[in-house]
């Protein structure tokens, strides 16, 4: 009787938790090119999202773009209870299609 009632306690914070984090608020690249802000709740699969600095996401995201170049430093407490941070990086061919134009004109001998 004692571990139904607990198990209810930890499934009632568990939920409150998800709720909390479905509610987030993020920025989302809308339809016409401009960032828009919707809840996580709203995110579906290969929409691309701009987390910038401190964010928190609820969510598995593939890093494209980072202000550090090819990388990023994240924090997974939330998944796997390290606080330490761990590195990742642009998948290799993905930094070319994020950068502009011009950058690119000129990575590839033009103007």
């Amino acid at each position: 009787l004692v571990s139904i009632f607990r198990e209810g306690v930890e499934d009632f914070y568990r939920y409150r938790s998800d709720k909390a984090s479905n509610s987030k608020k993020v920025s989302r690249l809308g339809d016409e090119g401009t960032f828009e802000e919707v809840t996580s709740k709203d995110l579906e699969v290969g929409d691309i999202v701009y987390v910038e600095g401190e964010d928190t996401f609820a969510a598995d995201i593939v890093l494209l773009k980072s202000s550090n170049g090819v990388n990023a430093f994240i924090q997974t407490s939330s998944l796997d209870g390290e606080k330490n941070l761990k590195k990742r990086f642009v998948p290799k061919g993905i930094e070319m299609l994020t950068k502009p134009d011009k950058e690119i004109e000129y990575n590839l001998g033009g103007q």
